[in-house]
């Protein structure tokens, strides 16, 4: 998705939770049917996600303040990790290399259970994909190799929860 759209989705959704009334929100999605997209659906994941990260930042500073700063940045709890992989993900492409989104949804979905999050493991699994594909011109033989294998993991797992 790109940039731009992005941002105008994320001030829709601010429009629509902000909204006073249902009937103020049923006008906005009355006069804005993009908010129905997939997209949107994404984005709300991606906000959630960073709500929790705030959340967690907040319990970082209290832990450090309770049990000193090493103690509290030792034990970083997996879904804490994964929201900033998330997060970085979700930046512009233009900001990193292919290689650098490759190894972010390599380490993304070292925290994704399939069986417990499918439809974000599959997201990740073609967003891996699609990197790949997108540096096939730098590493052809290396890539199409992995390609082969995440391609066929993220196929398996849309045919089994069809």
């Amino acid at each position: 998705m790109k940039y731009n759209k992005a941002q105008e989705l994320l001030e829709l959704i601010q429009q629509f939770v902000e909204a006073d009334t249902w009937q103020e929100s049923k006008q906005i999605v009355t006069a804005n049917p993009q908010l129905l997209s997939e997209n949107v659906e994404h984005l709300f994941y991606f906000l959630i996600e960073a709500n929790e990260a705030e959340h967690n930042n907040k319990q970082l500073l209290y832990r450090s303040r309770t049990k000193g700063i090493e103690t509290a940045f030792t034990t970083i709890p997996p879904k804490v990790k994964l929201a900033g992989i998330l997060r970085e993900l979700n930046k512009p492409d233009n900001v990193r290399s292919m290689s650098q989104r490759i190894t972010l949804c390599q380490q993304a979905l070292t925290y994704v259970s399939k069986t417990d999050e499918p439809k974000l493991w599959a997201e990740l699994q073609a967003e891996l994909g699609n990197s790949y594909a997108d540096n096939l011109s730098h590493n052809k033989a290396e890539a199409l190799g992995s390609l082969n294998g995440i391609f066929s993991n993220a196929i398996l797992k849309k045919v089994q929860t069809q």
